[in-house]
């Protein structure tokens, strides 16, 4: 039925339960799971280096959040 699954994720309750099901979802399906996270409000200029890498490691620390909670999953599911 469906090959790819697109969850929109912000961090809040509402959405780690949407994730969940979208987990679950997906191993039922045999589907691959997207997660997509927009943080804080657009356009952003850095104004300094450290700026940057600080949106960098807190990308990074979500999508290492989201991999453990698929992981955790039964079976496992594909997050991308």
């Amino acid at each position: 039925m469906f090959k790819k699954l697109l969850v929109g994720y912000d961090g809040s309750e509402g959405a780690k339960f949407a994730l969940e099901k979208a987990l679950q979802l997906s191993q039922a399906l045999h589907a691959e799971v997207c997660a997509l996270w927009v943080r804080g409000s657009l356009p952003h200029y850095p104004e300094t280096v450290d700026e940057v890498e600080e949106e960098r490691e807190a990308a990074d620390s979500f999508l290492q959040r989201i991999r453990r909670m698929s992981l955790r999953s039964p079976r496992g599911s594909a997050l991308r």
